[in-house]
């Protein structure tokens, strides 16, 4: 699961990363939010869209979805699986164009240390191996013009941890190279808001990639960390 991110580099940097242009900072208002360490559910994180005119634009979507007639507590991750099969609550979402990116430096992971399930747990920060930046595949609600919250929230994709990541989890958030990425987020194609991903063993397919963009074959980095909260 990715319970709780980090987004520590400036919001051109994500940019600059993602789209390659050197200026991006002139393309886009001052941001007043810092570098924010130990983001959790229930916030608002920086994300990616381009749900209007075709660029990329930046928001900060509540962290949490929340279906209509849902009596538990707001989604804050989407299996692959789940979306792959086109299942509720996610199917709409995927017809109506609801992909975003999230973009991040790293998440965090709880691991046991008994076999005690009210025993103590360690936090581990993840992140890549070279600290490059990561983009993190979502869903959402919310559009322009809507308001923020549970309602219109977004949730993070998640897929399976085997094959590319450190023993620490089950399972981990899609994380996409940069040129994906920015497909992701594209949404003024007709043909592409009403897709799906076909494969459910990647996180890829997402996007119309290729089954090597997914994190799966990324290096990842796992350490202890300190004060990264409750899991």
């Amino acid at each position: 699961m990715c319970g709780r991110i980090v987004q520590k580099n400036n919001r051109d940097d994500y940019l600059e990363t993602l789209i390659r242009a050197p200026r991006a900072g002139e393309l886009f208002p001052p941001d007043p939010v810092g570098p924010r360490y130990n983001i959790p559910p229930g916030t608002r994180p920086l994300t990616l869209h381009e749900f209007q005119d075709g660029t990329i634009q930046v928001e900060r979507i509540f962290w949490g979805y929340k279906p209509q007639n849902w009596a538990r507590k707001p989604i804050s991750n989407a299996k692959i699986e789940t979306i792959a099969a086109g299942r509720w609550p996610w199917n709409w979402l995927m017809k109506e164009g609801g992909r975003i990116i999230v973009p991040a430096n790293g998440w965090y992971e709880w691991k046991w240390l008994t076999d005690d399930p009210k025993g103590p747990k360690q936090p581990y920060y993840i992140h890549h191996a070279n600290d490059e930046p990561l983009f993190f595949a979502a869903v959402t609600a919310w559009r322009p013009g809507r308001e923020h919250g549970k309602d219109n929230g977004m949730a993070i994709v998640t897929n399976d941890a085997r094959g590319g990541m450190v023993d620490v989890h089950d399972r981990r958030p899609v994380a996409l190279a940069p040129l994906p990425a920015h497909r992701t987020a594209r949404l003024g194609d007709a043909g592409h808001r009403a897709a799906r991903p076909r494969d459910r063993r990647i996180g890829a397919q997402y996007c119309h990639g290729q089954p090597g963009h997914d994190a799966r074959r990324r290096r990842f980095h796992a350490r202890p960390a300190q004060g990264a909260g409750r899991a």
